[in-house]
């Protein structure tokens, strides 16, 4: 008797189904993460952070000494709002990255302006006029970037 010949499904199949994995695999791990929706808290504690800060950094011409624990409740106000923003998930960290720039303090922003300040004691008035302009627009990237998400539905 002669062999049959009989194809060999799982051989022929087996390049497909691994094709067919790989695109599943692909699309599960991008399509259906969830997206990131404008926050309208979020909005609410940026805008009330920037003011907070730029008057705060408008001050920066004024004794440190006078405005220390207003300087200590913003950087704690700043560090809530980060830690807030880390937990709204992988997709937000673009804004997570601009509120730590904002807080370094080895940057020019308000991390470095408050650091400053309080090494010197107070800073001249024109320093303090472009600092506050400075953080003011640095605040409006990150209020722009959350409006910029789709609204929820």
């Amino acid at each position: 008797m002669s062999p049959t010949l009989t194809p060999n499904y799982p051989t022929v199949l087996r390049l497909p189904l691994y094709l067919l994995g790989f695109v599943m695999a692909a699309l599960l791990s991008t399509g259906c993460q969830p997206k990131l929706f404008q926050d309208a808290n979020s909005l609410t504690s940026f805008e009330n952070l920037k003011n907070q800060a730029v008057a705060l950094v408008s001050k920066s011409d004024q004794p440190y000494s006078d405005h220390a624990a207003q300087v200590d409740a913003l950087k704690n106000d700043m560090t809530s709002e980060i830690a807030k923003q880390k937990e709204r998930g992988e997709k937000n960290g673009k804004t997570v990255q601009m509120l730590e720039l904002l807080m370094d303090e080895g940057s020019n922003l308000l991390g470095g302006v408050l650091k400053r300040w309080k090494s010197e004691g107070s800073l001249s008035s024109g320093f303090a006029g472009e600092a506050a302009k400075l953080v003011g627009e640095n605040f409006d990237k990150v209020i722009n970037l959350e409006k910029s998400r789709p609204a929820a539905p």
